[in-house]
């Protein structure tokens, strides 16, 4: 019998952590922050894309404008971003609540708190905060809700299910949309896996990088049949990762290995500074050395 094709994943391969279609950063991950985000970025930002698709689209060509509240999606797609905004408003409404009644409780603080005490504001509590909320002065008395990170993680506002993965090939060091502001849409040649962050499976997927497996059993891990193997096979490759040296050679030795990372050896001590390591696109992009 002849042994199977093993295959890891390709150096252009780029995964992305997605909470509700948004990649996942602290502010998209933490109930409480995402909430507010939500209400006060996620929100306004699509409207204001709906309002204009076109402008939104030009600006993001502009790398003058690059970090700025503009979704890169073509404009024939806005029916999709339409659908988003408008599940965000619906399946998120306890989300926006929370967001809202936080804002408006920490205003009434800031009116009222004038150094006496907070007990007495307890039982103003909305019930989206109840429980779940420490009322205290800083160190230079001005009241806060103190939001109690662990019980908003066992509420409902914690919606795991919502977590996932998208693998892609990354063609070129730019070709991402910038992830704040544009939230990311199902494409033909991209592989969406629908998993919580804490599932021990995620591991075994970037075992992949160094440890390749039969393409069966990452069709498996990934919930893949055969008929996805046209996507699939443009995120794996099955030749062995490049072995790496120390470098033991004269003086210092510096290599650049992308984004902000930066390789720095010496006589066998190796420092990473900034251990963000991108992908390497599969159409070039900035040189590594």
């Amino acid at each position: 019998m002849n042994n199977p094709s093993l295959y890891r994943l390709a150096d252009s391969t780029a995964v992305e952590a997605l909470v509700d279609h948004w990649v996942a950063w602290p502010h998209t991950f933490s109930p409480v922050p995402y909430s507010l985000h939500m209400l006060n970025y996620q929100k306004k930002t699509l409207a204001s894309y709906l309002q204009n698709p076109e402008i939104h689209v030009k600006s993001s060509a502009n790398p003058k404008l690059l970090g700025g509240p503009f979704v890169n999606i073509p404009v024939h797609r806005s029916g999709e971003v339409a659908q988003l905004l408008s599940r965000i408003e619906n399946e998120h409404s306890p989300e926006l609540q929370l967001a809202q009644d936080l804002t408006d409780f920490q205003n009434l603080l800031d009116n009222e708190a004038l150094g006496q005490s907070l007990e007495p504001y307890y039982e103003k509590l909305p019930e989206s905060l109840k429980g779940r909320v420490e009322l205290l002065y800083d160190y230079n008395s001005r009241p806060i809700v103190r939001c109690i990170e662990s019980l908003f993680y066992q509420s409902p506002h914690y919606k795991k299910h919502l977590q996932s993965l998208r693998l892609f090939s990354q063609t070129h060091d730019r070709a991402r949309p910038y992830y704040m502001s544009t939230p990311r849409l199902p494409e033909q040649d991209t592989v969406e896996w629908n998993i919580p962050f804490a599932k021990a499976e995620i591991d075994e997927l970037f075992k992949l990088d160094s440890q390749a497996q039969p393409l069966g059993f990452i069709r498996e891990l990934l919930g893949l049949d055969a008929a996805d193997d046209g996507k699939l096979m443009t995120l794996l490759t099955e030749q062995a990762p490049k072995p790496s040296q120390a470098w033991l050679g004269e003086g210092v030795r510096i290599r650049y290995l992308g984004h902000a990372s930066v390789l720095v050896e010496h006589k066998g001590i190796a420092i990473l500074i900034d251990p963000f390591i991108p992908v390497q696109p599969s159409q070039g992009g900035i040189s590594r050395y």
